[in-house]
């Protein structure tokens, strides 16, 4: 019993670790970031310092060439896309993997009519459901409009927790002045889709393991008792001077009777 506790016990702690081996982490990328390959360098342009961007250089860069592109590479399970929003019709153009999409970033609640945005950099795309490998990201002049923005990016990357801060370029997922961000690198972002369905339901295998193997050792320690139970145990007293043991007669035995002796006997001789 005391072997099959402790098998129990190293295949419980086993499973855990292999379950809490990973964890999620953000990782952020912001315009001036050297991940980011701007092609040509001579078509993008730096905006000033400015409230309206996020990242810790408050800047974004921009580019109006047709042929101009950002580009970058991540291996990780989602991305987030951050822009300012502007009063006049402006979108940029975002693809992983070759999924493009185009993204609004109209100030549609602006009543302004320059070229600065109003709008603070905020969550703007989401690329959810992604496999654990590695991503590229390219950033391009959308059809129909005139520019494309790169300002802050976040991905979702799955780390090993003994790995510890890993090897990520920037870890501050914070894009200061951005709403609607995900959460610090500290915390597991929740993401939704095929990653987390499948750490669900891997948490729930490991817990129909346990409990198989659980039922497994508790049949074999109930069989284990029931054998000790039933085995007769040897004696050395002999036999039982308080009970006699009565002959059979005419095929039929007769039960062990007790010399009780509750009385004593009757003088014959009255």
């Amino acid at each position: 019993m005391l072997r099959n506790s402790f098998l129990f016990h190293s295949v419980c702690t086993w499973l855990v670790s292999l379950t809490l081996a990973q964890t999620l982490r953000n990782v952020s990328i912001d315009d001036q970031d050297p991940a980011i390959q701007y092609i040509p360098p001579a078509s993008w342009r730096r905006s000033p310092v400015n409230d309206w961007d996020a990242g810790e250089g408050r800047t974004h860069m921009s580019a109006r060439d047709a042929r101009a592109r950002a580009e970058f590479n991540f291996t990780g399970i989602a991305l987030y896309y951050y822009s300012p929003r502007w009063p006049s019709a402006v979108a940029t153009g975002l693809s992983v993997d070759d999924e493009d999409i185009t993204v609004d970033q109209t100030d549609y609640d602006s009543q302004e009519t320059g070229r600065d945005p109003t709008r603070r950099s905020r969550l703007l795309a989401t690329f959810a459901d992604l496999e654990n490998t590695q991503h590229s990201v390219r950033v391009f002049v959308p059809d129909g409009y005139e520019y494309a923005t790169v300002d802050y990016f976040v991905y979702t990357e799955i780390v090993d927790a003994a790995i510890g801060n890993g090897t990520a370029n920037n870890t501050d997922s914070s894009p200061g002045g951005a709403v609607n961000e995900p959460t610090s690198t500290s915390t597991p972002v929740e993401v939704t889709g095929v990653p987390i369905v499948g750490l669900v339901l891997g948490a729930i295998g490991v817990l129909a393991i346990l409990f198989c193997l659980g039922a497994l050792i508790h049949r074999q320690n109930a069989r284990e008792a029931a054998r000790a139970v039933a085995a007769p145990k040897a004696s050395n007293d002999g036999p039982n001077p308080m009970i006699r043991h009565h002959s059979s007669r005419r095929g039929v035995t007769r039960p062990a009777m007790a010399m009780l002796n509750h009385s004593a006997p009757r003088n014959p001789g009255r």
